[in-house]
């Protein structure tokens, strides 16, 4: 996860056919499409926390999860996407199963939602 405002090419590019992928089958917004983004670098961050310290699993950590988890729900059901959150910092937070088939995970199932 990046710590800056500055993304990689591999970052750049990801988002691009993200946003491709989602405007042309599913109708998403730009400003849907910057959200669930930045939700899921936000899900990532709260991923890394539990992992490095286990008592991170207070009140307001879990229901800063749950409210992110929420609204990433809301935009991905109006898009008729399932969705997979991992909760694992080595792997994407958020992935989506599309209802095309598309994907670009490595097991061929998921839709990586790139966390920039």
């Amino acid at each position: 996860m990046y710590r800056d405002a500055t993304l990689t090419r591999e970052q750049i590019n990801s988002l691009i056919e993200f946003t491709n992928v989602v405007t042309a089958e599913h109708g998403a917004t730009a400003e849907q499409v910057v959200r669930i983004c930045r939700y899921a670098l936000l899900l990532h961050g709260f991923d890394e926390a539990i992992q490095d310290v286990a008592a991170a699993r207070n009140d307001a950590t879990a229901g800063a999860r749950a409210g992110l988890k929420h609204i990433i729900l809301e935009i991905t059901q109006a898009w008729g996407c399932s969705v997979l959150f991992t909760g694992n910092p080595k792997d994407y937070a958020v992935k989506l199963e599309l209802p095309s088939g598309r994907s670009n995970s490595w097991g061929g199932d998921y839709w990586c939602v790139p966390e920039v």
